[in-house]
């Protein structure tokens, strides 16, 4: 494929214009070690010969001396307190997957277990188990069923050894981490900023059609706009399982939360690591 069909000629007079900063880190830290420094280097190129007058802010790329990461504790202590929510989101969702309950019972579950570990509900992790759960096979309109089948893929990663299954709730949490940084209305918390997400999964670009962050409604802090739920299709309005989702949404959103510390949070997240992997 031309570097035109991609848009790499458009991207590059975007980066022309001031206060552009690109940040391919996660993209680095999910690839395939033997793919990491080919394309890197072909990033590096790209800049120098396509961009050359853009100039890079130093937190905003991943160093390539370092390993891409094969499971969550190869992450910095700090970055782990960050996602560990997230990361035992994933790894709940991966024990609802091996399950044989219903949809339904699979998604209530679930979010059962999140409130459970973590004190609260989480809007958008509770949108990907939606969709992750929702029985396809029985959908008419085969755009629909091709549109979920494509976002349960990028989310139901193989998690069939050790290996897979540390590799696939890591990068599923990534995955995450990537949706929720086009929520940040500032970079390092004094500069306002516009966050765009550019990628070549298609379910997680499927998956990001499904939902919205209001700018009209901020956080406490004032540093991230809310999380607003979409209907891209008319049957996320009328197939029971969408309706009866959406109401499960409705009340663990308003049941109590409690806060758990860090060390509580790690704890468990290795006690749920050590009950999949016995189950493998």
């Amino acid at each position: 494929m031309k570097l035109k069909d991609l848009g790499l000629f458009d991207l590059a007079e975007v980066l022309a214009n001031p206060g552009i900063i690109l940040n391919p880190g996660l993209a680095f830290r999910e690839m395939e070690e033997r793919f990491v420094e080919n394309d890197w280097r072909a990033f590096s190129e790209y800049l120098t010969t396509f961009a050359p007058e853009y100039q890079d802010t130093p937190d905003a790329t991943w160093d390539p001396s370092g390993s891409p990461m094969k499971n969550f504790w190869d992450l910095p202590k700090t970055a782990q307190a960050v996602h560990l929510p997230s990361y035992i989101s994933q790894l709940l969702l991966i024990s609802w997957r091996k399950t044989d309950a219903a949809p339904l019972r699979q998604l209530e579950g679930y979010l059962s277990d999140v409130l459970r570990y973590l004190g609260q509900f989480q809007p958008l992790e509770a949108r990907i188990a939606q969709f992750l759960f929702y029985d396809r096979m029985r959908a008419r309109n085969e755009d629909w069923k091709a549109f979920c089948g494509e976002i349960r893929t990028n989310f139901s990663k193989p998690a069939g050894s050790k290996r897979t299954l540390l590799k696939a709730a890591l990068n599923q949490m990534l995955d995450t981490y990537l949706l929720r940084a086009a929520q940040s209305m500032h970079y390092g918390q004094k500069q306002e900023a516009d966050f765009w997400i550019a990628t070549q999964d298609t379910g997680l670009a499927y998956f990001a059609k499904t939902f919205f962050y209001d700018e009209a409604h901020l956080s406490p802090s004032g540093l991230f706009s809310t999380f607003e739920r979409l209907m891209p299709f008319a049957e996320m309005t009328t197939e029971q399982y969408w309706l009866d989702a959406e109401a499960l949404f409705d009340n663990f959103s308003e049941a109590p939360k409690w806060q758990i510390s860090d060390e509580e949070l790690a704890s468990l997240a290795k006690e749920i690591e050590a009950k999949l992997l016995e189950r493998l």
